[in-house]
């Protein structure tokens, strides 16, 4: 029953008194008074929701939601529009079906696990028996000697003494292995191979030459055997309810406890609401590290100065007057002061997410394109000192999301493993997202090598909105 003047609520289930309890917000979940929560004698939840639809008589809605339905229930909205922290109506909060037919708002916090890692067995053949890795000398600087042995995205294994075989703690794909001189192993682009170097050699990857490719570390070709099935795809029909909140849960997790390496192309900052969004995700700590070109920085800038992206308003979309110069003057503009940090320090760069990497000390990559224009002060023009400065980068990240930029998400998934090892000597994975319109772009990335990614196929501008909303929902 339910006190209309007071909100007070008493709850009666199996002639167990849950007793009154004080209602002060637009919905509540009450639990039962004298069991708690997971005894015997707990079996469920009253789920208090108010319908504010009709504004001259509020109406509570009482609904019981047995422990076995609950997982992932946060509040129960019943016929509620949402409100979100600016004031405005949110029409884009998730929502699913109650099977007696109210509406479920479902944000809560999924239980969130590091996948454990399968370390193989190394006692048993072919390893047992398996012969030490080959190492041998670089002649030529640059050039490495026939048969060496090119590395991956997985975990890889070289047997370097007797009975010892030991992993990469640091790859990425296309690189060679080095011996160095204290026995230790270190991955290396061929530009930097050096006369004397010694590189593994050997093309057999099941451990026969003493070199183990681990290409199933986290047991998911074992989750995705299945037989025929329809949608099995990824397609713009294709639902990503469960990957955002899969999401929401990562990256709450690796805020603390990991390194989000986000890669965005420009189409971040041409909406309003998406570059405010990302600024906000920086401030609140969820961007430890950012890659991306002089396009993003430049149009930052312009928004920051005249409102603009490429001359269109970044809100109203409207053709602003000489906006053609806008991107040119912010580059002008920039470096007249020198930098984009000095820019930043004076007041001419007031708002945008370049003011908040730099407010916050989060350190970023801008790589210069032959498609430039300027560029910015700070954009790295040659190509091999932006991939070092991106790779310095993509080592530590453990988790990397893409943002609408395919040449970029390539690079970076071509520097990034599909794991991680701790400092505490644990294998964990890297989760690489690919947020993008275009079907195209998402598999270009798969069939480049950067198996690992998960793809979500939306425009990066809601898609920005979206995480930023959910991830406040779910803030203490």
């Amino acid at each position: 029953s339910i006190g209309s003047k007071n909100n007070n609520v008493k709850c009666v289930c199996k002639d167990r008194n849950f007793g009154p309890r004080k209602m002060d917000g637009t919905s509540r979940r009450v639990r039962c008074a004298g069991s708690a929560e997971g005894s015997e004698n707990f079996e469920g939840f009253f789920i208090l929701g108010r319908n504010t639809h009709n504004q001259l008589r509020a109406q509570w809605n009482l609904v019981y939601w047995p422990l076995t339905k609950r997982e992932n229930l946060h509040t129960v909205c019943l016929g509620k529009q949402n409100v979100d922290a600016e004031g405005g109506s949110n029409e884009k909060d998730q929502q699913t079906q109650h099977p007696a037919g109210e509406r479920i708002e479902e944000v809560g916090s999924m239980s969130f696990k590091l996948p454990t890692y399968l370390h193989p067995d190394f006692k048993k053949p072919p390893f047992d028996a398996a012969p030490e890795a080959v190492f041998k000398r670089v002649g030529k600087a640059g050039v490495a000697p026939e048969n060496y042995h090119a590395t991956s995205i997985y975990p890889e294994y070289f047997h370097v003494e007797e009975r010892e075989w030991r992993l990469l703690r640091e790859t990425r794909m296309d690189c060679v292995v080095i011996r160095e001189k204290d026995g230790s192993l270190a991955v290396r682009e061929f530009r930097h191979l050096k006369p004397g170097d010694q590189v593994a050699c050997g093309r057999a990857e099941d451990g026969v030459e003493g070199i183990f490719v681990n290409s199933d570390p986290f047991g998911h070709e074992a989750e995705q055997a299945q037989g025929f099935a329809f949608r099995t795809r990824i397609t713009r029909e294709t639902s990503f309810s469960i990957d955002y909140d899969q999401l929401y849960d990562l990256l709450n997790h690796e805020r603390t406890k990991g390194f989000i390496l986000w890669v965005l192309g420009p189409a971040v900052v041409f909406d309003r609401d998406a570059r405010n969004a990302f600024a906000l995700l920086v401030r609140r700590g969820y961007v430890h590290a950012m890659l991306s070109g002089n396009a993003l920085a430049v149009h930052d800038v312009e928004a920051s100065l005249f409102g603009t992206a490429l001359g269109q308003e970044v809100y109203s979309k409207q053709a602003a007057p000489l906006g053609h110069y806008h991107h040119l003057d912010a580059i002008n503009r920039i470096r007249a002061v020198g930098s984009i940090e000095k820019g930043v320090i004076e007041g001419t760069v007031s708002t945008g997410v370049m003011r908040a990497l730099i407010n916050k000390n989060v350190p970023y990559v801008l790589a210069g394109s032959i498609r430039d224009d300027g560029p910015l002060p700070g954009v790295i023009a040659d190509v091999y000192t932006a991939q070092d400065r991106m790779r310095a980068l993509a080592r530590q990240a453990t988790t990397v999301i893409g943002l609408a930029t395919q040449l970029h998400a390539i690079a970076t998934g071509n520097m990034v493993p599909c794991y991680h090892v701790t400092e505490d000597n644990r294998v964990r994975p890297v989760f690489f997202y690919i947020v993008d319109m275009s079907e195209f772009a998402v598999n270009k990335l798969a069939n480049r090598g950067s198996l690992s990614a998960r793809t979500i196929l939306t425009n990066v501008q809601d898609f920005v909105v979206t995480v930023e909303r959910g991830l406040r929902k779910r803030a203490p």
